[in-house]
């Protein structure tokens, strides 16, 4: 039997496709601030480690609308996003965007006209060249069919804005015909070259898996190559104008079965299955620094040959100099109650899961990242339906320590927020909206876990509450993160202004994903996303879009930086 899928534990709204300009996707008339994020062509897991999402990407659910008890901390090395903002300049490539922007967003396969042609083209925003500043990196361009085959384009970073001319980033040469695409388009997704008459997969990721502090590019998969994936995967490493042009053989362990037509480890942060004897069995790895050496490890969290792993222990192939160790060692589970009968009590982290408590089938969640903020990962029970304290009152923390997760845990504060939250629990993740009932209605709210205040602690901050329309609209409400949970009083985080009607939403409920509000009679798409585009170690709100404004997303974006001392 298969371990048990991610499942949504509470209401989510739906999703519904739009002709967005920018691509991205339209809000749900029935959840009055969901957009959902926008389809990132890198969909797939990828070998850095996706399967083990942090609580950047899970939903909690704060929706306290009393905001007097948001006290100023003078202790905050950030205290908001500044109200006016600055022009962050973007290059000029060829064709026309009407109804769009050239850079609306990155990340996302995007069309315009050359000529009388509709072409794609691919960027995606990330600090390539290693200086410590996100750089605008063009990987896939129809117009020019050396992008993504021989080079990538990088409009390297700086203080004000991305260079307007580009640089060619070298990229190896690998065996097939890519017509109508190109060798790396992106990378941490499937694709397909012709070999012969022959159509075969391949897959390519981007991370620093030497450690260097450089992305490297890592082929882990080549249906043409048997060895690619099952003995070595094979990295192209980065350097100062960049990829090798040759690889180095970076090799994986050997665990039994018969993976015809497929790998071993073709990539990891999906499940996989292999045949063991005659039977077809599941198995689930991951890839991320999970013993703090600054190398990445392969992480074995579940096997269905062995019921051992993912309830008592993980695997770990602790990473090396040239690949990952070909014996594992044993990484400690805690032990919580249940049956987990054809699964495991942690085969993944950052999905719900079930087990059977008594006779009752019970959700509960976990996930790992670094909480306490000591540079390990932690295991974090934020949910559990047999314990109505676990996602109200408190998390459960199981801390990393030199050989697996503490068998018992502390308990991680949370703040209380008013609601109804029978069937689930105020924070049982962050990152999704969530919905309480406040009085006789139900009204949605989102929340996120992340260090937004810039001190190397997570926060869990509050970017909307439909119970109170400041929250998103004003500000933000943040509960700092400490050394045994978040504050219990929220501090106010500013948000700029922009024009427009937000009726039943806010105009910063989230981030990456698209918006709408009224403008006059229209309504017009907006996208913003916060990350530290200016590097100076704090976030940043960025509008990477505006459909009211034609000069967003093609002559610049508006930053409006983090207010850090």
């Amino acid at each position: 039997m298969k371990p048990a899928l991610p499942v949504t534990l509470l209401i989510a709204a739906s999703l519904l496709i739009a002709c967005d300009p920018g691509g991205g996707d339209r809000k749900n008339d029935d959840d009055p601030r969901e957009t959902g994020a926008d389809s990132a062509a890198e969909g797939d897991a990828d070998a850095d480690g996706d399967a083990d999402s942090d609580a950047d990407g899970d939903s909690d659910a704060d929706s306290d609308s009393d905001s007097d008890g948001a006290d100023a901390d003078a202790d905050l090395a950030c205290r908001g996003f500044s109200a006016s903002s600055t022009e962050w300049t973007l290059p000029t490539i060829t064709g026309d965007f009407t109804g769009g922007a050239a850079f609306y967003s990155t990340g996302v396969s995007q069309t315009r006209t050359v000529g009388g042609k509709s072409l794609y083209y691919y960027a995606t925003t990330f600090d390539l060249t290693g200086d410590g500043l996100s750089d605008l990196v063009l990987t896939y361009d129809q117009a020019d069919g050396d992008v993504g085959n021989k080079h990538w384009l990088v409009y390297e970073g700086d203080v004000t804005g991305f260079s307007t001319t580009a640089s060619k980033w070298t990229l190896p040469t690998i065996t097939g015909d890519f017509t109508g695409g190109a060798a790396f388009y992106s990378t941490g997704v499937s694709q397909i070259r012709t070999v012969g008459s022959k159509s075969l997969y391949y897959y390519a990721t981007t991370f620093d898996l030497t450690g260097d502090g450089l992305s490297d590019l890592v082929l882990t998969y080549d249906q043409a190559d048997g060895d690619v994936g099952n003995k070595h995967w094979l990295v192209y490493e980065g350097g100062a104008s960049g990829f090798s042009t040759t690889a180095s053989k970076w090799s994986l362990p050997t665990i039994t079965g018969d993976f015809t037509g497929g790998a071993a480890f073709y990539s990891t942060g999906v499940s996989q299955t292999r045949t063991v004897g005659g039977k077809s069995l599941y198995y689930y790895a991951t890839t991320f620094d999970l013993t703090g050496d600054g190398l990445s490890d392969l992480v074995l969290t579940y096997d269905q040959a062995d019921g051992d792993v993912g309830n008592k222990h993980w695997l770990v192939y602790e990473g090396g100099a040239t690949g990952f160790s070909t014996t594992a060692s044993k990484w400690s589970l805690p032990t919580i109650t249940g049956d987990f009968t054809g699964g495991a009590a942690f085969y993944s982290t950052g999905v719900s899961q079930i087990r059977t408590v008594g006779s009752k089938s019970l959700y509960y969640y976990a996930t790992t990242f670094d909480l306490t903020g000591d540079g390990l990962s932690d295991l974090v029970l934020t949910y559990d339906q047999a314990d109505g304290d676990v996602g109200n009152k408190h998390w459960l923390v199981y801390e990393g320590g030199a050989s697996g997760f503490s068998t018992t845990a502390s308990k991680w504060t949370l703040p209380t927020i008013t609601g109804d939250f029978t069937g689930g629990a105020a924070f049982y993740s962050t990152g999704v909206s969530q919905i309480r009932t406040v009085g006789s209605k139900s009204l949605y709210y989102y929340a996120t876990t992340f260090d937004l205040t810039g001190d190397g602690l997570s926060d869990l901050v509050l970017t909307y509450d439909q119970a109170d329309g400041d929250v998103g609209n004003k500000h933000w409400l943040v509960y700092e993160g400490d050394a045994t949970g978040f504050s219990a009083a929220a501090v106010e985080w500013s948000l700029p202004t922009i024009t427009g009607d937000f009726t039943g939403g806010a105009a910063f409920y989230s981030t990456g994903v698209s918006q709408i509000r009224t403008v006059g009679s229209k309504s017009l798409y907006y996208y913003a996303t916060t990350f530290d585009l200016t590097g100076d170690g704090g976030s940043d709100l960025v509008l990477t879009y505006d459909q009211a404004d034609g000069d967003i997303g093609n002559k610049h974006w508006l930053v409006y930086k983090g207010l850090c001392e």
